[in-house]
């Protein structure tokens, strides 16, 4: 099985999972409790914007995350992230010529867009700490 965590458009090769039931999700629940799934049974899983969802300190939740997808994910499995890059993103706030409006976007990217309590950013990443 392939496992696109947090998607929105369906693909007959991949199963979605989301915490918000919607017509094209399979799966209901968060991106940190896979338990209804055996080990070793996910060939691939793609999350695009969903690590930053997770605190990094409390409750060492972002390791336990990591550690679910590990454990559903079969050996030479693949895991393809996408996660704002902060490093770039403050660089771009700093910049002097950005508009109010330009950095109030920048921080909808770096701290989520914050319109529902599933909207906020609890972790940051670069390239350093992502690998790390």
């Amino acid at each position: 099985m392939k496992l696109h965590i947090g998607g929105k458009v369906p693909h007959p090769d991949w199963h979605i999972l989301d915490a918000e039931a919607r017509p094209e999700v399979d799966f209901v629940g968060s991106a940190g409790d896979l338990s209804f799934l055996p080990n070793n049974s996910v060939s691939d899983i793609y999350a695009s914007h969903v690590l930053e969802h997770f605190h990094y300190a409390m409750g060492a939740e972002l390791f336990h995350v990591l550690a679910e997808w590990r454990r559903v994910l079969q050996p030479g499995g693949c895991l393809y992230l996408a996660v704002p890059d902060l490093d770039t993103l403050c660089r771009l706030y700093i910049q002097p010529q950005r508009t109010v409006a330009e950095k109030h976007f920048l921080m909808s990217i770096i701290f989520g867009g914050q319109k529902t309590l599933l909207d906020v950013h609890r972790s940051g990443f670069s390239w350093t700490t992502i690998v790390a």
